[in-house]
């Protein structure tokens, strides 16, 4: 059994939650090295590290449903106009940013741009909007899982979801004409109805709550962190290969939720939540877990401007053309101590001014 804290937290959840949140820095922080010729170190090291963690964000889809167990609407609607409230807050900042750092490379943004930027979000926000939808129906799909006809319309669900959504979509993948991909996901739209069915919130959700009710046994967590690691490396494999066909990157393998990523998320899901945590490293965790939202809202600023004053490079790092291998993590480091330092002190400063208004 994984530690809990005196509040009842499932410590190896938060670490689950963590880890999550630090490969999607990992992947945003050395981003632009996947748009490097596919023959280069950068190229090659970029797809190396990401085909490990493309599942990551899915892996918070899969903790709120191990964690959630209300079936109240309205705490749900009032959870979910606070997370919509932080979305638009959080579009517009980014808005606002690109429109200073546009001014700073000469390029203006004027005042339309930015609302049209603020709707239509950027970066890694799309998260948000489908967790405020996953928030909604949590209590319908809750409701569902306190009954055994619900349950058995659940699985019923994920089937459909399993056969349609994801192994006939990584079929549809594999077999679509190579001219159809690029560096820009070109084949979204050319899809049928299974990219709604794919990455699907719903379908994660209720794989977290079945999963985390069910025993597994150590050699079944094993042979789970086995087939993870399978499924990483033939991810970059076929991102490597398919990649080298077109001379460009072809992300079908990474940018969309095929078998492989599927299976990687749920042997990340079922080992992380199977670990177990010792009291110093909960101590650690317990300090670190209630930033990690902010720390996923906020990294991206860092990275532009990052790369802004040049301490980014395309290729290097403080001006240094250190080895990719070890520049990616450097990268991660940076970014995310500036976003947990960053997220930490505003808490802190709210913290006092709340205290200081009680009094």
């Amino acid at each position: 059994m994984s530690a809990t804290t005196k509040s009842n937290r499932n410590v190896s959840m938060d670490l689950l939650r963590i880890i999550s949140c630090l490969m999607v820095i990992f992947a945003h922080a050395d981003a632009g090295w996947k748009y490097q010729p596919v023959d280069s170190i950068h190229w090659k090291t970029a797809i190396g590290y990401e085909c490990f963690f493309r599942g990551c964000v899915l892996v918070f889809f899969m903790l709120s449903g191990a964690l959630s167990r209300s079936t109240n609407v309205k705490k749900a609607a009032k959870k979910a106009l606070v997370f919509i409230v932080v979305f638009w807050i959080t579009s517009f900042l980014y808005s606002v940013n690109d429109a200073v750092l546009g001014f700073t490379r000469g390029n203006a943004i004027t005042l339309s741009e930015i609302l049209d930027r603020t709707i239509n979000y950027k970066y890694h926000l799309w998260f948000l909007p489908a967790f405020v939808f996953l928030v909604l129906v949590s209590p319908f799909i809750n409701r569902l899982f306190n009954s055994d006809k619900g349950r058995i319309v659940i699985k019923c669900y994920l089937v459909i979801w399993i056969v349609f959504g994801i192994i006939l979509r990584t079929v549809q993948l594999a077999t679509m004409d190579i001219s159809q991909f690029g560096m820009i996901d070109k084949y979204v739209s050319g899809m049928t109805f299974t990219p709604i069915l794919s990455e699907n919130p719903i379908g994660f959700y209720c794989l977290g709550r079945i999963l985390v009710e069910k025993k597994r046994s150590d050699r079944t967590n094993k042979l789970l962190l086995l087939g993870w690691f399978l499924a990483s490396i033939l991810i970059g494999a076929l991102t490597y290969i398919y990649s080298s066909l077109a001379g460009e990157l072809d992300s079908r393998f990474i940018h969309d939720t095929t078998i492989l990523i599927f299976m990687q998320t749920i042997g990340t899901f079922c080992y992380g939540t199977s670990l177990e945590i010792g009291p110093k490293t909960a101590g650690i965790i317990g300090k670190i877990v209630p930033y990690a939202l902010g720390i996923y809202l906020i990294h991206p600023f860092f990275i532009d401007w990052l790369y802004r004053v040049k301490v980014f490079g395309e290729t290097s790092i403080f001006g240094l053309n250190i080895h990719p291998v070890i520049q990616a993590p450097l990268r991660l480091v940076i970014v995310f101590s500036l976003s947990y330092a960053t997220v930490y002190l505003v808490k802190s400063i709210k913290s006092s001014l709340t205290h200081t208004g009680k009094q």
